[in-house]
């Protein structure tokens, strides 16, 4: 291709009133944050060069990066300014976090469409076999799959990677994934640089912050599941007949039926009707 896979997203997005969505996908080890890390600075900063604007205010950690946790995704989604790239990282442990299991608690087809006015770019990493692979099929335009690095392999800064178009064939009910073109051929394979280690390590940083924020969240969840095998709630029927008991035995004693139900936040009408 005459240009390179960051040059060819942020053309799509600064041609007219577009919005890409680009799907990165690869085997756990493979470079997926890394590879997506170097895309988004290499848009980044031709985006900024070609709007005469500071890289920073289109892509940063801070506004535009959920890393995990499927609360920071609905945060970065929720308002993007013009131009900005949203990265959604490791959607797959996000997926798998906390009382999220599925994407239904979200929107995505609504948020995303409201992105296309603003000219958005939004990258997506998760592993190769994940639970959200169907819904991602849905909302992404484009599907990038690692393959190696060449800077483990060969010691060359470069990763490969395949880079295909995804079309959904509506009369068909199946997806399809041509590679991208232009009028000089077909592209297989594709080379990006390595990202600079400066990112990496604050990219490092929030991650693990994160991460331990999903395992604390975890462990109040295995809590408050172990609170209610315990303490199972009681029905309306059974609060009713526990106050009569203590109301009999004396407990509200100087106090009516309708203050003792007010006590215990009882209907006195409720409590009534399921007197023993």
């Amino acid at each position: 291709m005459k240009e390179n896979l960051s040059h060819y997203f942020s053309n799509i997005v600064l041609s007219g009133n577009q919005h890409v969505v680009i799907n990165v996908v690869g085997e756990t080890g493979s470079g997926k944050s890394s590879f997506a890390g170097g895309l988004i600075i290499g848009m980044a900063n031709y985006m900024g060069q070609r709007l005469n604007r500071d890289p920073k205010t289109l892509f940063n950690f801070k506004d535009n990066l959920a890393c995990i946790n499927l609360d920071r995704v609905q945060k970065v989604m929720e308002d993007p300014q013009e131009y900005n790239i949203i990265w959604l990282d490791d959607m797959g442990i996000a997926l798998n976090s906390r009382k999220f299991y599925t994407l239904d608690n979200m929107d995505f087809n609504d948020v995303l469409q409201s992105f296309r006015p603003n000219r958005n770019i939004v990258v997506i990493t998760e592993p190769q076999e994940s639970l959200i692979d169907k819904v991602i099929r849905r909302i992404a335009h484009y599907h990038i799959e690692l393959t190696h690095k060449l800077f483990e392999t060969h010691h060359i800064p470069m990763t490969a990677c395949k880079a295909k178009k995804i079309q959904y064939k509506h009369t068909q009910d199946d997806t399809w994934y041509p590679f991208l073109q232009d009028e000089t051929g077909r592209y297989v394979q594709h080379l990006t640089p390595k990202t600079p280690e400066v990112f990496l390590n604050e990219y490092d940083r929030i991650r693990g912050e994160e991460y331990k924020r999903m395992l604390t969240m975890k462990r109040q969840d295995r809590k408050e599941k172990q609170d209610k095998l315990d303490n199972p709630k009681q029905t309306e029927k059974e609060r009713c007949h526990e106050l009569q008991r203590d109301i009999e035995a004396g407990m509200f004693e100087g106090k009516t039926e309708k203050e003792a139900c007010k006590i215990r936040g009882i209907n006195v009408g409720t409590y009534r009707n399921n007197k023993m």
